[in-house]
C-alpha cells in the first residue's frame, strides 16, 4: 500500500513516563494538549524495514516497510531532532492491509530543522485493535552530504570540513580542543558530551544551511543543548577561528556544566564569558562600553539577562558590556567566582540568588557596583 490521504502531524513533549500528544492538521505544529498516556503502554518492538532519504535542505523523507499478522489501518511516524525538548509525529492511514508501505515528507524549511543535528524515528503500526507494534529506533544526520564531509576527532571535539587544507582543518580542531580544555576547566565540569563543528567553505555554502527569509548577517549556528556548531570558515582564516570557534566552545561547555530543569544562565553572563575566552575580536571592548556610558547607552545587565538585540550596534554594545562585567566581576572577587557561579547555577537557582550566594549582591546591585567600577576605568 502508499501512502497517500489522511495526514496530520503533531508534536510530542519529551517528557519521564507520560507523553501528552498534541494534534494537529496537515504539517501544522500546534499546541492542542491531548490526555496523558503512560509509556509502558508503548505496543512491542516489531521487525520492520525502515529508512530515511534527505534532500538537504529541503526535506527528508521517512520510508517503512513492514509485514503483519494483522491488517494495519494506520502508521504513526515519530521523529525527534537531537537538543529539542519535544517528538514530532505524522501519521499516515490506508485501507486495512498485512503489507505495509508507508512514506513521509518532512518539509525542512516550514518545520525548520538545525543543520548537523541527528534525527531520530521510528514507526508505530495500528490495526483496529489498536496499536499493533513499533520499530526501534533509526538516526540519521541532517546535512548536505554533496559536499562530502571530512572528519577530525580529539577527545571531545568532532570537526566536520570538505574541500580543505587539512593542515588548517587541524587547526580548528586543536583550537576547539584547547578551549574545550580551558572551560572544562574553568566551569568545574569533568565529562562532556561531544561536541560537532561543522565548517562550511564560505558564506554562500552556509547560506543554503539556514530558514528561508533570516537576516543575512547571520554568520554561524550554534546549538548547544544539541552539541552543534555550523559555521563559514575560510581555508586560512586563523582569526576567525581563534574568534568565533572560542566563544562558541565556552556556550556548550557552559551549557552542560549547568544544565538543570528549572533555570538558567543569564545571557549576559554567558556571552561576557564566551567573549572573555575568545583568543581574538575582544581587544576593544573596554573602549566601546566606555563609549557607551559616556552616551548614556549602557544597557543593564537586568536588560541582558535575557536575548540581545539584534540591531548590529547594540548588538555589539550588549556583547562588550558583558564581557566587561565579567571582567570586572573576576577583578574584584577573584578568578574562583566563575567556578563557583556554575556550581551554584547547576543546583537550579535564579540569578539573583546565584549572584547574591556568590558575590553578595543582586543584579541590580552588581550593576550599580560595575558602573562605578567603569567610572574608575575612565
Amino acid at each position: 500500500m502508499r501512502t497517500c490521504n489522511n495526514r496530520s502531524v503533531r508534536k510530542v513533549p519529551i517528557v519521564p513516563r507520560f507523553i501528552r500528544l498534541a494534534l494537529l492538521a496537515v504539517l501544522v505544529l500546534g499546541a492542542i494538549g491531548g490526555a496523558p498516556r503512560a509509556a509502558a503502554n508503548q505496543p512491542p518492538l516489531i521487525e520492520a524495514d525502515q529508512s530515511a532519504q534527505v534532500s538537504f535542505p529541503g526535506s527528508v523523507t521517512f520510508f517503512l516497510n513492514a509485514e503483519t499478522t494483522v491488517p494495519i489501518l494506520q502508521a504513526e511516524l515519530r521523529y525527534a531532532t537531537s537538543g529539542r525538548a519535544f517528538s514530532n509525529a505524522a501519521v499516515v492511514t490506508f485501507e486495512a492491509s498485512t503489507t505495509v508501505e508507508a512514506s513521509y515528507t518532512v518539509d525542512a524549511q516550514i518545520d525548520y530543522i538545525e543543520p548537523g543535528v541527528d534525527i531520530t524515528y521510528s514507526w508505530i503500526l495500528t490495526s483496529d485493535e489498536g496499536p499493533y507494534g513499533q520499530t526501534a529506533e533509526s538516526t540519521i544526520t541532517w546535512v548536505d552530504e554533496s559536499f562530502g564531509w571530512d572528519r577530525l576527532d580529539s577527545a571531545d571535539v568532532s570537526v566536520f570540513a570538505y574541500d580543505r587544507d587539512p593542515e588548517f582543518d587541524r587547526f580548528i580542531l586543536d583550537t576547539a580542543q584547547q578551549s574545550v580544555d580551558t572551560f572544562k576547566v574553568l566551569y568545574d565540569v569533568a565529562e562532556l558530551e561531544p561536541v560537532r563543528i561543522w565548517v562550511y567553505a564560505n558564506p554562500a555554502d552556509f547560506s543554503q544551511t539556514l530558514r528561508q527569509n533570516s537576516e543575512v548577517w547571520i554568520g554561524g549556528f550554534s546549538m548547544p543543548e544539541a552539541g552543534i556548531i555550523a559555521v563559514p570558515i575560510e581555508a586560512g582564516d586563523d582569526y576567525s577561528v581563534e574568534r568565533v570557534v572560542t566563544h562558541e566552545v565556552s556556550h556548550h561547555v557552559l551549557h552542560q556544566a549547568t544544565k538543570n530543569p528549572f533555570s538558567y544562565v543569564p545571557t549576559w553572563l554567558d556571552e561576557g564569558l564566551a567573549v572573555s575566552g575568545q583568543w581574538a575580536g575582544n581587544e576593544n571592548d573596554l573602549q566601546i562600553v566606555l563609549g557607551a556610558l559616556e552616551e548614556g547607552s549602557l544597557p543593564t545587565l537586568r536588560t541582558l539577562t535575557s536575548s540581545f538585540p539584534t540591531d548590529p550596534a547594540a548588538a555589539n554594545r550588549s556583547y562588550a558590556t558583558s564581557h566587561m562585567a565579567v571582567v570586572f566581576v573576576i577583578e574584584q572577587w577573584g578568578e574562583d567566582a566563575i567556578p563557583q557561579l556554575v556550581r551554584v547555577f547547576r543546583e537550579g537557582v535564579t540569578a539573583d540568588q546565584a549572584l547574591e550566594s556568590v558575590l553578595g549582591v543582586d543584579t541590580e546591585g552588581l550593576d550599580a557596583a560595575f558602573r562605578e567600577w567603569l567610572e574608575q576605568q575612565r
